[in-house]
């Protein structure tokens, strides 16, 4: 599950951070939470085949990614009205076919900054990644279908719940 968690986050950060950063706006309310899933609509979504790819249902509250054959998954739509650094990304994902552990939730949190990229499954970071000064980019292929906010998994079907982003004032 870690693995196909942490496609989905790169994706979801470096697609981002190769944004000409643009901070959160100074605006109060720039500092409200944005759900970008509740669990009750699609509409802010959309599915992405490359070939092969599974397809992306809403299904008792849930985003539910189906395998593909390698690259599954779903942009969401409204990416240009959100900040492009200075945020956090929360969701809770769990695989439900694969090739790993199957049906437990993982709490899952992306950090991006002008210096920093950072993850944490549940309470651990695991990855750590100082960006200032350098040049971050997706390999080139089907995942640049993704971008620039995206969930994706690989060769895996996964499901999806509670997906937020908070900007954040000051790196913590």
């Amino acid at each position: 599950m870690k693995y196909s968690i942490l496609t989905a986050l790169l994706v979801l950060g470096t697609a981002f951070a190769t944004a000409e950063d643009k901070p959160a706006a100074a605006k109060p309310e720039a500092a409200k939470e944005i759900m970008l899933f509740n669990g009750k609509s699609l509409d802010d979504w959309e599915s992405v085949d490359v070939g092969g790819s599974g397809e992306v249902e809403l299904e008792g509250g849930l985003m539910i990614i189906n395998q593909g054959e390698n690259v599954s998954g779903a942009i969401y739509k409204k990416a240009a009205a959100l900040p492009t650094t200075n945020y956090e990304i929360t969701l809770e994902a769990k695989r439900m076919q694969g090739r790993y552990k199957d049906d437990e939730w993982y709490a899952i949190k992306l950090r991006v900054t002008p210096k920093n990229l950072s993850v944490w499954l549940g309470d651990k970071q695991i990855i750590d990644e100082d960006i200032e000064g350098k040049k971050i980019s997706v390999r080139s292929g089907p995942i640049e279908s993704y971008l620039p906010l995206s969930l994706t998994t690989f060769n895996t079907t996964a499901a999806i719940r509670n997906v937020k982003l908070t900007p954040i004032t000051e790196p913590k």
